[in-house]
């Protein structure tokens, strides 16, 4: 009778852990976002930062708001050092990091390729996770260019 009693005690606290972890749920996610560098300058010889706003719809956010921003390396083409937050329409909030490589074309557009990384969120993104490959396409590097970017990838929701 004891060791019943012992594995049903087991049993309940596992139990509550186990609740307490709000397991999460891998959904598909895709965004399509349009939006405008709004800052580009060196800050040496061979990086520069870039700043961008945007506005988008995903299929977990909704219409959402995004703002990021990163370094990239002009002499190998690198994009390091990203960061990005989105907001949906009820406020709720998703962030993370990105990194990836930019082309810059013969007609001075921009071609970038990254990989993002969400790492947390607040609201109902409280405690995702994910990952995504972002595809975008610049009319050019200066503030002022406009962008839009494709994302395709998962989110792992509580």
């Amino acid at each position: 009778m004891t060791r019943f009693a012992t594995r049903s005690a087991l049993a309940a606290i596992l139990g509550l852990v186990l609740a307490g972890t709000g397991r999460a749920e891998t959904k598909p996610h895709k965004e399509s976002t349009d939006g405008t560098i709004n800052v580009s300058e060196l800050v040496s010889p061979t990086v520069a930062v870039q700043e961008w706003t945007a506005e988008g719809r995903a299929t977990q956010f909704g219409r959402y708001t995004e703002a990021g921003g990163h370094k990239a390396d002009l002499a190998t083409g690198a994009i390091y050092d990203g960061e990005f937050e989105s907001t949906a329409a009820d406020g709720s909030t998703a962030s993370g990091i990105y990194f990836g490589s930019f082309t810059i074309n013969a007609d001075g557009t921009v071609d970038y390729e990254v990989t993002a990384i969400y790492l947390s969120g607040t609201g109902r993104f409280q405690g995702l996770d994910g990952v995504a490959s972002v595809a975008a396409h610049a009319t050019g590097a200066a503030p002022g260019s406009t962008f839009h970017f494709d994302a395709d990838g998962h989110l792992d929701l509580p």
